[in-house]
C-alpha cells in the first residue's frame, strides 16, 4: 500500500478505490469488502376477511401462541369480528407472517387508547428483534394515524411477547388478570 499525503489539501474517493488529492497525486489503498446488512422488508398491513380464517386458526394452534390465547376458533372469530377488532395480516413482501390489530383497551387505560393484538406466526419472524420491528412498522403506522397512547396485555409468563413490547418501545405498567400492562406513547 503507498500512501502519500504531503500537499494535499483534500481527498476525494473515486469509484475504482483510488483517492485523488488537488495536486494531482493519487493515494492508493487495499480496498475493503463490506457486507451491508439485508434491508428489513418492507411490511405492509391488509386488512384480515373471512378468508384469512384458516391461517390464524393454525398460526393460534402453534406452540409458542396456544397457551396465551385460548381455543384458537373461538379467538378467530374474535379476531374477525370489525365490531370487536380493527384486524390486518402482516405481510413481508408476499408471504402472510401475522396478524396485528386494534380495539379498545379493557381496562387499565384511557378510554382514548388503543390496544393492540399482535402474533406472529411464520417461523423467520418470531425472534424477539424480528418481531419488535413489525411491532413497531405497526405502531409507527397508529401514531401517524393520531393515536396518542398504544396499550397492549401480554401474558405475564410470556416473556418472548413481553420482551418484543420492550424492544418496540412499549413500558411496563401494572399486572391485570395474569396480563401485564404496557404502554407506548404520551400517557392519556
Amino acid at each position: 500500500m503507498r500512501a502519500v499525503y504531503a500537499g494535499c489539501s483534500r481527498l476525494t474517493q473515486s469509484l475504482d478505490s483510488a483517492m485523488a488529492c488537488d495536486s494531482g497525486r493519487e493515494v492508493y489503498f487495499t480496498p475493503v469488502t463490506m457486507t451491508m446488512p439485508a434491508d428489513p422488508p418492507a411490511y405492509r398491513f391488509a386488512r384480515a376477511t373471512g378468508a384469512d380464517a384458516p391461517m390464524l386458526e393454525q398460526w393460534l394452534a402453534l406452540p409458542h401462541l396456544a397457551p396465551h390465547h385460548g381455543a384458537a376458533a373461538d379467538m378467530v372469530q374474535v379476531l374477525l369480528n370489525p365490531s370487536l377488532v380493527r384486524g390486518y395480516i402482516i405481510w413481508a413482501g408476499d408471504e402472510a407472517i401475522g396478524f396485528a390489530g386494534t380495539r379498545r383497551p379493557e381496562r387499565g387505560a384511557a378510554s382514548l387508547s388503543t390496544a393492540v393484538d399482535f402474533f406472529v406466526g411464520a417461523e423467520a419472524y418470531r425472534a424477539p428483534v424480528a418481531g419488535a420491528e413489525i411491532l413497531a412498522a405497526f405502531t409507527d403506522r397508529l401514531k401517524h394515524g393520531g393515536a396518542a397512547e398504544i396499550v397492549m396485555f401480554p401474558k405475564a409468563e410470556d416473556t418472548t411477547a413481553i420482551e418484543i413490547c420492550r424492544r418496540a418501545g412499549f413500558r411496563e405498567g401494572e399486572a391485570w388478570k395474569g396480563a401485564l400492562i404496557m404502554t407506548l406513547g404520551e400517557k392519556i
